[in-house]
């Protein structure tokens, strides 16, 4: 057989832990892209500088000339100061102007990288360099080859290598090359998230990619699987580019290469410390789960570390449904409708918490006045507010959605009056800027009544159907605030 490649690229350390290296199969697209030389403002930035060099120092002016909320004039002066660009007065520092006036005539300059193509799946992975980082093999290694990995102790490294099942495609799909570009970049983000920005590889900021050459290079690119006790499975593929700690975008074609490799299993047996896995225990599948999830808000939810009490709920009704959905849940339904509902309460406590309301423009209270909440409501000119939604809420004691404008927990109806009374004259408020048929309140209240029921004990059944639909619905409508978390 063909020898594939004998080319091998490395751009990591080895990992730690129980660990076997791996030689994945690329074909590498040398590209061109332009990319912005030194520090560039944002669009945002230019304007405040550029507004400030010209004598206008106001915010409240800024804002009107810009057309942008005070708010946001306030945190880009505020960007801008700490930055160094603007003085404590709001005048252009030496460094702002200068600058500025270098953003004015800014040109592009041409840089050159590398793509990568999966050779076993044909997917572009979401990463770009800018060099080969090549390692050469001892002589006479063959097909298999051994690298010295330090001349001092004599340390050798043989990786397992990856046997290539799809040919070079001549046939390039920019828009595949930009998904992967913008995958990238969002991991890249998502890891200055986790980590910090200190401990990654520089991050290559394209505008545009262009190919060198139609034609690509079958290489071989180092990567490792190792030993993960707290993951969804006991191990995991590392990231070649050491970006993030693994990547699911190799984990599918790594696993269905395992029925066909055999070695690889024994491999993967003796990272363990198990064997291939047989029929799980209830205990062991309901450990698998929690990682499961865990895993999946660390990778795909950011805000999770930063919103403790929103993960814990996430976590505890997405564990529910689960458990619902095979076929476990017969005692779960009620808890499931709870669940939900404290998953909304923390993200209208949450509302509350970053967009405070001053108590002070409401009016005294001394009693509960149905007529008052419907003027409230009606003057927040919000469209998800239907008249059937307004009805409802009215019917909430004003005193009680003032405390929790406090501070205080109430039911999920006050939370959820107190959360739409705080976007009042504030535009970027995302109760303002979600669609209505997404934030779809009348669902919220019908999760509230329906909880109201299991708590008094109606004796009413609840069908497993709407649950789940509840449920599913609180976990989406979660995700609908990420963006502000």
């Amino acid at each position: 057989m063909a020898v594939f490649a004998k080319r091998y690229l490395r751009y990591r350390e080895e990992p730690y832990g129980k660990r076997d290296p791996l030689l994945w199969p690329v074909y590498v697209y040398r590209v061109t892209y332009p990319a912005v030389r030194g520090r560039q403002l944002n669009l945002f930035q230019r304007a405040v500088i550029g507004l400030s060099r010209a004598g206008c120092l106001d915010p409240q002016e800024m804002s009107q000339l810009l057309g942008l909320h005070l708010q946001m004039i306030l945190l880009i002066l505020a960007q801008c100061n700490s930055n160094g660009w603007l003085d404590g007065l709001g005048k252009p520092t030496e460094s702002g102007i200068s600058l500025l006036e270098e953003d004015e005539d800014r040109h592009l300059e041409l840089r050159s990288g590398l793509l990568f193509r999966d050779a076993l799946n044909g997917a572009f992975w979401p990463r770009i360099v800018g060099d080969l980082e090549e390692m050469e093999p001892l002589p006479g290694s063959g097909e298999f080859p051994v690298f010295r990995v330090s001349r001092s102790t004599g340390k050798s490294l043989r990786p397992y290598v990856l046997l290539p099942s799809q040919p070079v495609n001549s046939q390039l799909d920019n828009r595949e090359v930009l998904e992967a570009y913008r995958a990238y970049r969002l991991d890249y983000f998502n890891a200055k998230q986790l980590y910090g920005g200190e401990s990654l590889p520089e991050q290559v900021e394209a505008f545009g990619i262009q190919l060198m050459e139609e034609t690509p290079e079958p290489m071989y690119v180092l990567t490792w699987v190792a030993e993960d006790a707290s993951g969804e499975r006991p191990w995991r593929l590392c990231d070649p580019f050491d970006l993030r700690q693994q990547v699911p975008w190799l984990e599918g074609p790594f696993t269905e290469l395992l029925p066909r490799n055999p070695l690889l299993i024994k491999k993967l047996a003796r990272i363990t410390g198990e064997p291939e896995p047989e029929r799980q225990s209830a205990e062991e599948w309901m450990q698998s789960m929690d990682r499961s999830i865990d895993l999946e808000l660390l990778v795909e939810h950011a805000w999770a570390s930063r919103e403790a009490l929103i993960a814990r709920q996430y976590t505890t009704l997405k564990r529910r449904l689960i458990i619902i959905e095979q076929g476990l849940g017969k005692y779960e339904l009620e808890s499931t409708l709870n669940d939900a509902q404290k998953l909304c309460e923390a993200v209208c406590q949450w509302i509350l918490k970053k967009f405070r309301a001053d108590v002070g423009l409401f009016p005294g209270i001394k009693g509960h006045d149905r007529g008052l909440n419907e003027s409230l409501l009606e003057a927040l000119e919000l469209s998800a507010l239907t008249p059937r939604v307004v009805r409802i809420l009215a019917g909430q004691n004003l005193r009680l959605v003032l405390r929790v404008l406090e501070g205080q927990s109430q039911s999920l109806k006050a939370m959820l009056f107190g959360a739409l009374l705080s976007t009042l004259n504030d535009s970027s408020h995302p109760l303002r800027k979600i669609a209505p048929e997404k934030l779809a309140l009348d669902q919220v209240l019908e999760l509230a009544d329906l909880r109201n029921d299991a708590a008094h004990a109606s004796g009413k059944d609840f069908e497993q159907g709407k649950v789940v639909q509840l449920g599913e619905f609180a976990l989406n409508w979660t995700l609908l605030f990420k963006d502000w978390m």
